[in-house]
């Protein structure tokens, strides 16, 4: 369920990105307490794909490093 819901987060841009953010890492974390860790680079990842077009920037310098 934790899995499903860290996957399935969109970034509709009612809130703080920063805040967004910090609740993908608290469910990671949340994950990794199950044993269920997730690497630094796939959580970005899902955040990056989570976010919508007018952050097409940072998903860019995002995919390049």
């Amino acid at each position: 369920m934790l899995l499903t819901s860290l996957i399935s987060m969109k970034y509709k841009g009612k809130d703080n990105v920063r805040e967004y953010i910090l609740e993908m890492s608290h469910l990671a974390s949340k994950l990794k307490t199950l044993q269920f860790e997730l690497s630094e680079d796939l959580l970005v990842h899902l955040v990056l794909i989570s976010l919508p077009a007018y952050f097409n920037q940072f998903k860019q310098f995002g995919s390049d490093h």
